[in-house]
């Protein structure tokens, strides 16, 4: 699994999330009269479980390869970072960690997954 691949599983959540958000903010509109029918509503909500389906089978996968690298502060922060969707700072603050070090863990949690393919 390279870093690309785990980057766009990341950038796939917030994605879904956005869309999440979106779909409860036209929910409330369309139940208050001010937006788009609840047909169109539920369109989005038809497509957003259908991505999250597709997304969670990744990301599955993703924690499978996570899990099987030896060291666990380097599965907590890849975790953290690509599954969880947690800013560099995030990860730092809640796992006690500097920020160089953050970076460091990650590397080298980069290397080992790229090693086991």
């Amino acid at each position: 699994m390279t870093k690309a691949q785990l980057e766009r599983l990341r950038r796939s959540r917030l994605r879904l999330e956005a869309m999440a958000e979106r779909m409860e903010t036209y929910r409330r509109l369309a139940a208050a009269g001010e937006g788009e029918g609840s047909e169109a509503v539920e369109a989005l909500a038809a497509a957003l479980q259908e991505r999250m389906a597709a997304w969670a089978g990744e990301v599955r996968e993703a924690q499978r390869r996570i899990d099987a690298l030896k060291d666990a502060r380097q599965r907590d922060v890849l975790c953290c970072r690509y599954l969880n969707g947690w800013s560099w700072r995030q990860i730092g603050e809640r796992l006690g960690y500097c920020p160089a070090w953050v970076y460091r863990i990650h590397r080298m949690g980069l290397e080992q997954l790229l090693n086991m393919d």
